[in-house]
Order: C-alpha cells, then sequence, then structure tokens
C-alpha cells in the first residue's frame, strides 16, 4: 500500500466512491453494522484506499471498524450501485466473503470498534423486513451463489440504496 487517500471523489455531476465490504454469515445470521444516525443496517466495511488492492482494503477496513483482524474469503460479489434517485451518486463495491472465529465474541468487537459503530447478528430470513442498504444486495444474500456475481443496481424504485 503506497498511499491510503480514499478512491473517492466528488464532481459538478456527482459523487463517485470504491467500496469493499464483509459478507460473514454465521448460523443463518449475517452481521450488520450501524451508526447512531442512520436508518438502516449495512454490511461491515469501507472505502478503498489509494494504492490498496481491495482485499487489503478490507483487512484494513475490518481492522479499523471492528478492532480485529479476520481472514478474508473469495470475492463473492461485484456490484455497481447508482445510489441517489437522480444518478448523481455512484458506487462500486467489492463484497467477499468472511469467516467469523467460533472463539470471538460479537461484544467484544464492539467493545473494541471504531466509535459509534455497532454489529449486530441479523437472522436472514429477515433480512427483507430489516431497514438494510443496500437493499438489492438482500437478493443476493440470501441466494448467494458459490462463484463471483456482479449487481447492477440502478437507484430507481428504491432498488440502490
Amino acid at each position: 500500500m503506497t498511499d491510503t487517500a480514499d478512491l473517492a471523489w466528488r464532481r459538478p455531476a456527482g459523487y463517485f466512491r470504491l467500496r469493499v465490504a464483509a459478507i460473514i454469515v454465521r448460523d443463518r445470521h449475517l452481521l450488520t453494522a450501524s451508526v447512531p444516525g442512520c436508518p438502516y443496517s449495512f454490511l461491515p466495511g469501507g472505502k478503498v484506499g489509494f494504492g490498496e488492492v481491495t482485499r487489503e482494503a478490507l483487512v484494513r477496513e475490518l481492522v479499523d471498524g471492528l478492532g480485529v483482524q479476520l481472514p478474508i474469503g473469495e470475492l463473492a460479489l461485484v456490484s455497481e450501485n447508482l445510489v441517489a434517485a437522480d444518478e448523481t451518486s455512484h458506487h462500486f463495491c467489492f463484497y467477499y466473503r468472511v469467516d467469523w472465529p467460533e472463539d470471538l465474541s460479537l461484544e467484544g468487537v464492539n467493545g473494541a470498534a471504531e466509535d459509534r459503530r455497532r454489529c449486530a447478528w441479523s437472522p436472514m430470513d429477515r433480512l427483507r423486513s430489516l431497514p438494510f442498504r443496500p437493499a438489492a444486495l438482500v437478493d443476493h444474500l440470501l441466494d448467494l451463489p458459490r462463484s463471483v456475481s456482479h449487481g447492477d443496481w440502478p437507484g430507481r424504485g428504491g432498488r440502490g440504496w
């Protein structure tokens, strides 16, 4: 890694972010993150820094956000997400499968996490009824193929963020 300036920028035409996120499933529960004041939960992760490969960025983001280093598994999904209804915000996200160690408690992670960020185990069979973003990701999470897939999620009609 040479420089960790985020691969995110704002231009008159809109906003761009390159992100990474962890898909952590244990006993039919998905690890979700939230912050106070945000009306929805999301997968743990964050922005990719300049000079980072996505796998390295996810390791860094999980250490920063959860306080622990987790083993990063295989790439599961790449998404293009038009976030705003007027399509002025565009996110690319690389989603990786990540294993949760049996001896790691969620309480310990929440105690070591960045200020304000909290994680919870959300039942997979209730994901459609939870305030979760991007909403279009839920269908992929419930039927995640073994090979890498691609999501192209426009923001119109509530399918994006």
